[in-house]
């Protein structure tokens, strides 16, 4: 939402997380901080295996994450998507990235501590 300007604090936009096989997983309106977080802190979570569920702050919702060899399954309000695990998790650190550069932050914006934390985790798995 770039009425007014972008206000990193206030980041609201569109997530869309598209599966293997065509499924779906889109929110219009989220905070794409919040969402990223948790979405960051799920992947960590099952980097080994296992499940997990992640509060998504702001939100009425949970991500559910549920990983089995290489694949994640990655369930919000009753919405489901699996993927590749390296695939999503390259993704994620991308869109990161990308979202840092055209708000124009380094990665080092201090509301977004967690969030940094989580996705050098990430980085230092692939």
């Amino acid at each position: 939402d770039e009425v007014g300007g972008v206000d990193p604090d206030a980041l609201l936009g569109c997530i869309v997380l598209e599966g293997s096989k065509g499924s779906r997983i889109e929110e219009s309106t989220i905070f794409l901080d919040t969402f990223l977080l948790a979405l960051a802190e799920g992947l960590v979570a099952v980097t080994n295996g296992g499940s997990a569920c992640v509060e998504v702050f702001d939100e009425p919702g949970s991500l559910l994450f549920s990983r089995t060899s290489d694949n994640v399954t990655i369930e919000y309000k009753g919405q489901s998507v699996r993927c590749g695990y390296d695939v999503v998790t390259r993704e994620l650190i991308d869109a990161y990235h990308d979202l840092a550069k055209y708000i124009g932050f380094s990665g080092r914006f201090p509301a977004y501590v967690e969030l940094n934390e989580a996705i050098a985790a990430l980085s230092k798995r692939l």
